[in-house]
């Protein structure tokens, strides 16, 4: 039983890794897209207000990542 146990541990604790570095690439994702459509937005390439509903969009994002990260985590603790 305890090495059943044991197992299940491990495979949580991969699943928990696995989880949070698919969430860091996503992150990392939204910012490089956030990062281009400021440099869109100060080069003259798109609205100001196409520029702040595509951010609010991204930032958004983010946050939802990090909203699912923490409650993620937080049903390990």
């Amino acid at each position: 039983m305890k090495a059943q146990v044991d197992v299940w541990e491990k495979d949580n604790a991969q699943s928990a890794q696995s989880f949070a570095q698919n969430l860091d690439e996503r992150i990392k994702e939204t910012e490089i897209k956030l990062d281009k459509l400021v440099n869109a937005f100060l080069d003259g390439s798109i609205e100001k207000e196409t520029y702040l509903v595509k951010k609010d969009e991204l930032i958004k994002r983010v946050n939802g990542h990090f909203k699912l990260l923490k409650s993620r985590f937080l049903c390990y603790s």
